[in-house]
């Protein structure tokens, strides 16, 4: 009997407030998970057999935040799409992204395309990063997706971020 799951899906709240209970900044905490977390943890998941990890990252509700705070996430964002998923790529794993990137820089959304590109042939684990991402707002894009077609449980899920993606354990 296999007890390790397909699909662990992590939503990384508590960064913020993890860094001012350490008294650090509040990018601080997001700057850690991004430097120090999210590659071994994608390692060791992989290293364990699980064969898709999503990484809930950035919310729709995140644009709220302060302008300068946002702003910080996008400098990480840059950071790791240029040096650590390079690095992951290079490891095997298959980068995906699920939410709408269009309201995001331009040359952000460049890169997560690219990345996605880059490594769409890659075997060894998945990484799913959800950005700009909410339930409801999937829920809205797909319906816009589906256009004129009459909507069944089947093609609503062909239409979602997640297709081709299985359900967390």
């Amino acid at each position: 009997m296999n007890n390790v799951p397909q699909h662990i899906a992590i939503i990384m709240d508590g960064n913020r407030r993890w860094a001012r209970e350490q008294g650090f900044p509040p990018l601080s905490g997001h700057q850690k998970v991004a430097n120090e977390i999210l590659e071994p943890l994608i390692e060791h998941a992989s290293q364990r057999g699980v064969k898709f990890v999503t990484f809930w990252a950035f919310s729709t509700e995140n644009w709220r935040r302060s302008k300068f705070e946002v702003a910080g996430i996008m400098r990480i964002f840059r950071h790791m799409i240029k040096d650590r998923w390079q690095r992951l790529h290079e490891k095997g794993v298959r980068m995906r992204v699920i939410g709408d990137i269009s309201k995001f820089p331009r040359d952000i959304q460049k890169a997560l395309v690219d990345v996605v590109e880059q490594t769409k042939n890659n075997k060894k684990i998945t990484a799913v990063f959800a950005l700009n991402y909410g339930g409801r707002d999937e829920i809205l894009r797909t319906i816009k997706r589906l256009d004129t077609q009459e909507p069944t449980e089947e093609n609503f899920s062909e239409h979602l971020d997640t297709a081709g993606i299985p359900n967390p354990e």
